[in-house]
């Protein structure tokens, strides 16, 4: 069987959406408010930027 190189665009928003889920999941399912899971956006952005950047480093020849 061969393999085939990963999408890098694909595996960077799935690493968005999964990350927005979860942190709508812990702010559905906890007593605190809004304001307490803020901070969680940015990261998960800044963390699936810094992911497609280093495959996209990778893959130069």
């Amino acid at each position: 069987m061969n393999r085939h190189p990963a999408d890098i665009v694909a595996l960077v928003f799935a690493l968005i959406f999964l990350g927005c889920a979860a942190t709508w999941a812990g702010w559905a399912h906890s007593d605190l408010d809004i304001d307490a899971f803020a901070w969680a956006v940015p990261f998960v952005l800044i963390g699936a930027g810094v992911v497609g950047v280093i495959a996209s480093l990778r893959r130069q020849p």
